[in-house]
């Protein structure tokens, strides 16, 4: 089967360079950038759209919904990597959001260990693995995944290195040397013993 997945659309947060909510909806950068994606997937071969259910992404979704005709199922599954809620609206390169992510990094180790109420890449591991296993299930060929940079790019990473793969350094490697535009197309091919990625960050429909 062949997954398409697209990152959701730019939002007012993201072009401050804040944390993001959940509840975070696109800006108008954002809407016109879903239209395009949108417009760009109308002639994929897709039968169904599965799309995180945080409201960036929804919001992307029901844009390419509303031009390819294709009906949406809205999983947490695929939603974004979750971050402690108190820096959620605070700057990136913050002093204390910085701060935040200095003592996550310390104990990047430890399965058990988390700041407050995030996900560490242990836990984010495990959803991505059940997201493949979830996207595998459906009953289409080709299917449209609307998702977050974060969460794609893990499963991306157990898909290409399997389930065992080194989260506690090789994935912010991973993560940190892949740039993902908003809106972008990366396609992949799963079967049940292969992963492989086709295309990525493919944004020629923002060009």
């Amino acid at each position: 089967m062949k997954i398409i997945f697209v990152r959701h659309g730019s939002t007012a947060a993201l072009e401050s360079g804040l944390h993001q909510k959940i509840e975070e909806p696109l800006s108008e950068k954002g809407a016109r950038q879903a239209r395009r994606v949108a417009e760009r997937l109308k002639g994929s071969e897709a039968g169904l759209i599965v799309s995180s259910k945080c409201k960036r992404a929804m919001q992307t979704a029901q844009a390419i919904s509303k031009a390819t005709g294709k009906r949406i199922v809205y999983t947490n599954l695929l939603n974004e990597c979750l971050s402690p809620s108190e820096v959620h609206g605070k700057k990136w390169n913050g002093k204390h959001a910085t701060m935040v992510r200095k003592k996550i990094n310390a104990h990047i180790t430890d399965p058990k260990w988390h700041y407050s109420d995030e996900e560490n890449v242990f836990d984010l591991r495990s959803r991505a693995l059940k997201a493949i296993e979830y996207l595998k299930s459906k009953k289409a060929d080709t299917i449209i995944a609307v998702t977050h940079g974060k969460i794609m790019h893990m499963i991306l990473f157990v898909g290409i290195f399997g389930k065992d793969a080194d989260v506690t350094s090789n994935f912010n490697k991973f993560l940190d040397n892949l740039g993902l535009h908003n809106t972008a197309i990366t396609e992949c091919e799963i079967d049940k013993n292969s992963f492989k990625l086709v295309t990525y960050n493919d944004h020629a429909h923002l060009l």
